[in-house]
């Protein structure tokens, strides 16, 4: 049975009634409609990236490449599909480190961070080869072409590209703030 931190690649049967969740039959079951004809029927376990372009200073969306559970090197199958959607060879692409399993959804790095150095991208990351999907499980890794020129900013625009973060994480989080309730007695005579 498969967890949250290791998100599989399943086929659906319809003749599948699901009885063998056992224990589990109050936990969510996620199904994704695959229509990308490239995707469909190649083997691999789907893994969330996102490129940084240091010469703009810009983060694309999600992206879902598969990386094949069987390879030898599962580094490398990352690295060949990862290449396969950015046009990037294999041998320019840089990974960051998986962060902490307690970080949350989006898993979004500052932009300046990653401009500066104090985001680390590795040609070869820390883990084994073979560990790849194990380490990544459901969490987003970044990559960046290593030939690609970092943009100088200007202080003005290092203030604005960090007021538009500090904005974007304020309305993911803004909630109203809890009052505490006030009761007021009067007091009545009675006659």
């Amino acid at each position: 049975m498969s967890t949250v931190s290791r998100p599989v690649k399943a086929v659906l049967n319809p003749a599948d009634t699901l009885d063998c969740r056992g224990s589990q039959w109050s936990n969510n079951v996620y199904f994704q409609i695959i229509t990308d004809e490239r995707l469909i029927g190649k083997p691999g376990v789907p893994i969330l990236v996102r490129r940084f372009r240091p010469s703009t200073v810009e983060v694309s969306g999600l992206q879902e490449v598969l990386v094949d559970p069987n390879a030898t090197n599962q580094m490398a199958s990352l690295a060949e599909s990862v290449s396969a959607i950015s046009g990037i060879p294999p041998e320019r692409i840089a990974f960051t480190e998986v962060g902490s399993s307690w970080e949350k959804w989006p898993y979004a790095l500052s932009r300046l961070a990653m401009l500066d150095g104090s985001v680390k991208f590795y040609l070869h990351p820390s883990y084994a080869p073979n560990e790849v999907i194990e380490r990544i499980g459901g969490r987003v890794i970044y990559y960046r072409d290593i030939a690609e020129v970092p943009k100088e900013l200007s202080i003005e625009d290092r203030k604005q590209i960090q007021i538009k973060e500090n904005g974007q994480n304020m309305t993911a989080a803004a909630r109203r703030k809890e009052r505490p309730l006030r009761i007021q007695m009067s007091s009545i005579s009675e006659p």
